[in-house]
Formats: C-alpha cells, structure tokens, sequence
C-alpha cells in the first residue's frame, strides 16, 4: 500500500510541473506573438510606478501673473 502512496505522489508531482511548464510556454508563445504583431508589450500592473507625475511648467499656474476676470 505505501508503494502505491509513492507512485501515486510521485505522478502528482510530474504532472504538476508538467502543467507548470506548459503555463509557462504558453505565456512565453504569447509574448512572442504578439511582439511578432508589433504590439509593444504591457508592462505588469505591479512594476509601474505609483508616484503621481511632477508637474509640467506648462500645468503649473502662476498665480502672480493671471489677471482675474471679473
């Protein structure tokens, strides 16, 4: 019985990598695709920064030289 335990265990633990590798080359053929297609590829939610951009001179307003409308 505990052969069959180990047998059992052993074919659990292939087609789990198996499955991993597979994941794994799909994602890849992905990627080249659609490199192939031109598309550039997207970048992972997580790498992006989460800092707001600084301010261009254009967006910054000053507020000295703005004449009020009234």
């Amino acid at each position: 019985m505990q052969i069959i335990r180990f047998i059992i265990a052993g074919i659990v633990v292939i087609v789990g990598l198996l499955a991993a590798i597979a994941v794994m080359l799909f994602g890849v053929a992905f990627y080249i695709v659609q490199r192939l297609r031109g598309r550039p590829a997207t970048r992972p939610a997580f790498r992006t920064s989460a800092r707001p951009r600084p301010m261009r001179t254009a967006d910054v307003i000053d507020i000295e030289a703005t004449e009020v409308k009234s």
